[in-house]
């Protein structure tokens, strides 16, 4: 398939606040997406989708069972399927064949607008994908006409789709009960040379307001989405020129990521992606807000509070969420309070906002200090590598309960906010009290986790053995700057420089000269925004200027040439998996926006 313009199979087409995705989905979508196997034994085996095609996709988090696809948009000409190529941009899409073009675009976040030109050009609607069953139901409305409501199964999802302009066909086949059915076929025939139709995902039971929602003007629909997405990059910092074209597409992935105010979303909030795994994730949506907040500071202040929105008894949070669920199968890595003082250097929180995260983030260190710290010595636990988002990260190789230097240094910067935070509430007390805890748990952090050359690791937490390993992750605490003991300082920066870490890409996630890397192995090996961000901060922080803006540079080449992906070979450069991230787009632009010299 040929695709100019945005590559739809790698970045979805969707728009602010959408529950709806348009994409290019090749047959190994699925597996081509996540890489590692860690979700399934089996998911190199299982087919999702084995026929290639323009699908509309659901993002809602109730419909994650691997059945995210509602619709195969399949080009007709005199009722026959015909080849087509495939262009697109941020504002609508285009199926350009022989015989006639097909363009969509959204009229709001519930409605995909779709129109055709040609004589005798068509378009089928598959509805039943995979074996997945959906049905189409026609219902009248007043004046005469008429639409269909589609309901999928599996899902749950409902839509509403209406011809304004066009002939209809449906074709349907059921099964013997009439209960289920194994084809589902809504196909438009041009009429004078052209076809419009209205899909709308429906949250009631039935299409009020269809002549109304459904009879709008094409052209002007894309108008309209094209200076909605333009006036919210207006408010974009400047960057170099080389990077301009890469910062719109990021912050288009920021964009159209996100999902509106629903279920478990208790506001707007950005998606991790909109391709699979569609949900919002703690650790990412923090660095999204960063990377946000000079652009429209009310989004960036929603992506810092939609994960604590769910905070338990205990203070702690989902490590995930989407509209439909959420999970507290692990917690994520507490990076809430240095992107908060990230933040404040672009930008002001008013009283209301600064109260709101304070008492939530002091609950969320409390969860830390009384449950994450066993033998409360100021050095917190691990229970798994999805909680340091490093799932198999070789600290992990061995045991699931460690002690790992990356997040008792992300408390301490915690706490270091905290007492930031007091001291501009007038809270005196309370200010001493979270700068005494960040000096106990510098005090266990050296004391614990760092050899007789100066040098970090992680622990067994049960037996109190060393783990060796050779991850950046064990750098992090060079985010503390001049806290830690010059010596320690020289060490590690002499263990970075030394070793097999930077490639003329960035960072690996292991050292080239260890046995377990591997260029695909997800954390052994690939360069990730994570380590990536956390390393040039502590760099930069250490007074390693020169190598902190090696590394920059670096990554935000990779996102110039390979575009959002969820990481990167070490070796070559590649995009990896997933490449319609939004961590790695707001990763990238605080890098822009912060970091780039």
């Amino acid at each position: 398939m040929k695709i100019t313009g945005l590559d739809i199979s790698k970045v979805p087409f969707s728009m602010r606040k959408s529950y709806m995705a348009v994409n290019y989905l090749f047959e190994d979508y699925y597996s081509g997406y996540t890489s590692c196997t860690g979700f399934s034994s089996n998911l190199d085996k299982m087919p999702f989708v084995s026929t290639p095609g323009l699908y509309l996709r659901s993002v809602c988090t109730k419909g994650q069972n691997n059945n995210m696809e509602m619709i195969r948009f399949i080009p007709l000409y005199n009722g026959e399927e015909v080849p087509y190529e495939i262009h697109a941009g941020y504002e609508k899409v285009e199926l350009i064949c022989q015989e006639g073009k097909i363009a969509f675009c959204y009229a709001d976040e519930n409605r995909l607008l779709i129109r055709g030109e040609g004589e005798k050009l068509g378009l089928r609607l598959d509805c039943v994908i995979e074996g997945r069953s959906s049905f189409l139901v026609q219902i009248p409305v007043k004046g005469g006409r008429s639409y269909h409501k589609l309901t999928n199964h599996i899902s749950f999802d409902n839509y509403g789709i209406f011809t304004s302009l066009g002939t209809v066909k449906v074709y349907q086949e059921w099964e013997a009960d009439h209960l289920l059915n194994t084809a589902c076929l809504y196909d438009i025939t041009a009429e004078d040379g052209a076809f419009q139709c209205m899909i709308k995902e429906l949250r009631t039971y039935v299409w009020a307001n269809v002549e109304k929602e459904g009879c709008v003007d094409f052209e002007q629909t894309v108008r309209n989405t094209k200076n909605a997405f333009d006036e919210f990059c207006s408010k974009l910092p400047e960057v170099p020129q080389e990077y301009k074209e890469a910062q719109k597409l990021a912050t288009y992935l920021c964009w159209s990521g996100s999902v509106a105010e629903r279920g478990y979303l208790k506001r707007e909030s950005i998606y991790m992606t909109k391709n699979i795994l569609c949900a919002v994730w703690a650790y990412e949506s923090w660095l999204i807000a960063a990377g946000l907040c000079e652009t429209d500071s009310e989004l960036a202040y929603d992506q810092l509070m939609t994960m604590l929105d769910s905070q338990d008894e205990l203070g702690g949070i989902p490590n995930f969420k989407g509209e439909g669920m959420e999970s507290y199968e692990a917690s994520m890595p507490p990076n809430l309070g240095w992107i908060v003082m990230k933040m404040l250097d672009k930008i002001q929180f008013t009283k209301k906002q600064l109260d709101e995260i304070y008492d939530k983030m002091r609950k969320y260190t409390y969860f830390y200090l009384n449950h994450m710290d066993e033998q409360e010595s100021g050095v917190f636990e691990y229970h798994h590598g999805y909680d340091a988002c490093g799932d198999d990260d070789t600290v992990f190789r061995k045991e699931l309960n460690i002690l790992s230097p990356d997040l008792t240094t992300l408390m301490i910067l915690q706490m270091d906010c905290l007492a930031m935070l007091a001291e501009k509430l007038d809270k005196k007390v309370e200010e001493k009290q979270w700068k005494d805890l960040a000096d106990r748990s510098l005090k266990g952090l050296i004391n614990t986790l760092f050899d007789e050359k100066n040098l970090p690791f992680a622990r067994n937490n049960i037996t109190g053995e060393r783990i060796y390993a050779q991850s950046p992750i064990l750098f992090t605490p060079l985010m503390l700057g001049e806290r830690l003991p010059l010596e320690i300082r020289t060490s590690i920066i002499n263990e970075l420089k030394n070793g097999k870490y930077i490639t003329e890409y960035g960072l690996a996630s292991e050292s080239l000269d260890s046995k377990y890397y591997h260029a695909d192995g997800f954390f052994r090996g690939p360069i990730w925004f994570t380590m990536t961000l956390t390393l040039i901060e502590g760099l930069t922080k250490c007074g390693e200027q020169e190598m902190a803006d090696d590394l920059t540079v670096k990554y935000c080449n990779l996102i110039r040439n390979g575009g959002c992906a969820e990481c990167y070979n070490a070796e070559t450069g590649a995009p990896l998996n997933n490449k319609g991230y939004t961590s790695t787009a707001g990763t990238f632009l605080i890098l822009l926006h912060y970091y780039l010299r």
